[in-house]
């Protein structure tokens, strides 16, 4: 996911290239602007943008920047790593996604994952709330041996 804003981008890509980190790609979880305010300046940088088909087609719509990629499958290499996508069901969109690194075992759950000191669902206005818990226990059932979880908002897991 990219911050909030094309601000917030080039302070995390100061951030981590300060580190001597190499910012490979982004791969955004839903389209709010929350995980895509970045795309612009992410592709105008040459760094590959990925979302699902359905974000794409909804920040096109919404006439927002789209992504350099969509995924087809859900599965891919980035770098030496193998990350899986997957869509559990609608909840904080309906395009919500989750990547799971099963080298790192760490979850990205994006908006649809909420941390444990997280108060509330946030936004909702384009929400499921009626299959939000389902897509969670599709989450579950896929028993990945998690050792961390990214939420949206908040603080990291286990």
């Amino acid at each position: 996911d990219t911050p909030w804003s094309e601000e917030d981008t080039k302070l995390l890509l100061s951030w981590a290239t300060d580190r001597g980190y190499q910012v490979m790609a982004s791969i955004s979880t839903h389209s709010h602007e929350d995980r895509t305010a970045g795309i612009k300046l992410l592709n105008s940088k040459s760094i590959p943008t990925y979302t699902s088909e359905l974000t794409k087609k909804l920040l096109a719509r919404e006439g927002k920047p789209v992504p350099t990629h969509y995924f087809k499958d859900d599965e891919f290499t980035l770098g030496n790593g193998l990350i899986e996508l997957y869509y559990p069901g609608a909840g904080h969109t309906e395009d919500n996604i989750v990547a799971w690194l099963p080298k790192s075992k760490i979850l990205f759950g994006g908006c649809l994952v909420r941390s444990h000191e997280w108060e509330g669902l946030g936004y909702v206005g384009d929400a499921s709330i009626s299959s939000w818990a389902d897509s969670i226990k599709n989450i579950v059932s896929k028993k990945y041996p998690i050792q961390m979880v990214v939420p949206g908002h908040g603080k990291v897991g286990s």
